[in-house]
Formats: C-alpha cells, sequence, structure tokens
C-alpha cells in the first residue's frame, strides 16, 4: 500500500507536467538554508504565491536538519515542483536512517534549542514521509491547494 505522500506525489503528477520546476545540489554549501528559501521563491514567484511561506519555510527547516544530522559532507538536494493544485517538495541527503525521522513529531518543550522543524512540516504540509532512495533518504513534502468554491 503505498504511503500517503506518495498517492499524493502521483495524484499531482497526474495532473500533468508541472507548471514550475526547479532542482539545487546544496551539498558543500556554506548557506544552504539561504539557497533553499531562495529557489523555493524564484520557482513560486508568480506561479504559486498562495503556499510560498509554508514551502519556504519547510524546506529551509528541512535543509537545515539535513545539514545538521548527516555526517560529514554528504551529497544534499532540494528539488521544488509547483502543480496546479500544489507542491511537491523533496530534499534528499546522504543518511541513511529513515526511522530516526519520527512519523509523529512531538512538539519541543520551550526550553528546547531544536526539534521545531518536523513539528511545522506535520502542520503545514498536506502531508509528508520519509523513504529511502539509493543514495540514502528523501523527505517529501506535499502542499494541496484547498479547493475555492466555483472550482
Amino acid at each position: 500500500m503505498p504511503s500517503p505522500v506518495t498517492a499524493m506525489a502521483h495524484a499531482a503528477i497526474a495532473l500533468g507536467e508541472p507548471l514550475a520546476h526547479a532542482h539545487i545540489d546544496l551539498t558543500g554549501l556554506a548557506r544552504p538554508q539561504k539557497v533553499a528559501r531562495d529557489l523555493v521563491r524564484e520557482t513560486l514567484d508568480g506561479v504559486d504565491t498562495r503556499s510560498m511561506d509554508d514551502v519556504e519555510l519547510v524546506a529551509a527547516e528541512l535543509v537545515c536538519n539535513a545539514d545538521s544530522h548527516v555526517p560529514g559532507n554528504g551529497p544534499m538536494q532540494l528539488a521544488v515542483d509547483c502543480y496546479a493544485r500544489g507542491v511537491l517538495l523533496q530534499v534528499s541527503d546522504s543518511g541513511t536512517d529513515v526511522d530516526a525521522i519520527p512519523r509523529e513529531p512531538k512538539p519541543p518543550t520551550p526550553e528546547s534549542q531544536g526539534g521545531r522543524g518536523l513539528v511545522l512540516m506535520q502542520e503545514l504540509a498536506s502531508s509528508w514521509d520519509v523513504v529511502k532512495v539509493e543514495s540514502g533518504k528523501k523527505v517529501v513534502a506535499v502542499f494541496l491547494h484547498q479547493p475555492t468554491r466555483g472550482s
């Protein structure tokens, strides 16, 4: 049975070609979170401003997590695909422990210095998952637009 995010990704792809696509290798960059935020803004600007802030925040948090928790200077990549009905965000890194990412993140205590990224993603994304890939793992977040009246 496919995970919810995989099913949503397939549904988005079934809607046709992305309206906008961007992919970047963040490996070794001094400020990968800034690059991720900038790439999301550039990709969605003029195409999808409804989810821009949420996607930008989640992208920066996922990149920060990958940069902080993956040993060494392993590969890290970001992909953004914008469809008519939403956005697909993917952050890949060389970490292999997909079980280290809790599927139901617990809110951090006020004293915690970290632990907010997954909670933010849980709240902002329509669905998300982490999957094992050949090069390590990939966190995929889907941001579906809420239908408006008449659509």
